[in-house]
């Protein structure tokens, strides 16, 4: 009997949603200030915010706007790559976060967002490169409901890490190569693997001669016609 995955996906979900809430409600009674735990790029001490900045927000503004999308794509991702939820979460979270401390302006870049991109890129890339028609429906429900988050791809906003967002974007492009054989295969339906009734019968398609071995050959008609002058048949190849 197989175990209904959406129960636990709804969990893993949820927690990861609970995650950065919980943070946000620690980090005030944080002596040091918390906004430290961001990337600041080309910074050895801003390489720690690889692995804190997208669970640290700047206020209940930001946090909100995040934690409805985390939980949403981080089902969708599950859904698609199952146990391997874990290492793509990582993944998006390393790769995403080491790329703006590579590209990033000298600012402390934190929020969720860029996790968030992370996942909007693997999900239209792994739809794409699977020949999966299901998991093409998951991209076409990603651009259908986050289609708009491509404007925070622009420097439209001086306070909004646009770095983070291309860079989760590029990651999630990257893991879908990646995780490309680990994807669901798409169903191979019977008449698929049937045999054509021409093999079968031992009929080849092209000359449609029993396919015994013998090459096939084609008959030259010819046709006589008697000349009034000699009276003598004579012979001509046709057309």
């Amino acid at each position: 009997m197989k175990t209904n995955p959406i129960i636990p996906f709804s969990i893993v979900s949820v927690l990861m949603m609970l995650i950065p809430m919980l943070a946000f409600v620690w980090m005030p009674g944080h002596d040091a200030p918390w906004y430290e735990l961001g990337i600041y790029p080309r910074e050895w001490k801003g390489l720690i915010g690889l692995v804190f900045a997208p669970f640290i927000h700047q206020n209940t503004t930001h946090l909100f706007s995040n934690v409805l999308p985390l939980g949403i794509l981080s089902f969708l991702s599950m859904w698609m790559v199952g146990r391997r939820f874990l290492g793509l979460s990582l993944g998006l979270i390393l790769m995403g976060g080491l790329l703006t401390w590579m590209i990033g302006r000298p600012s402390y870049h934190i929020g969720g967002s860029g996790l968030i991109y992370g996942y909007v890129g693997f999900l239209i890339a792994a739809g794409i490169v699977s020949d999966n028609v299901r998991l093409l429906a998951f991209t076409m429900l990603t651009v259908f409901l986050y289609g708009s988050m491509v404007w925070g791809l622009l420097p439209l906003q001086p306070d909004v890490s646009f770095e983070s967002h291309i860079s989760g974007v590029l990651a999630g492009v990257f893991w879908a190569f990646v995780f490309k054989s680990s994807l669901p295969k798409r169903t191979k339906y019977r008449w698929e693997t049937e045999p054509d009734e021409a093999e079968e019968s031992g009929f080849d398609e092209q000359s449609m001669e029993p396919n015994s071995g013998v090459p096939s050959f084609q008959i030259q008609y010819e046709w006589v016609s008697k000349t009034p002058e000699a009276g003598a048949p004579k012979s001509e190849q046709g057309d």
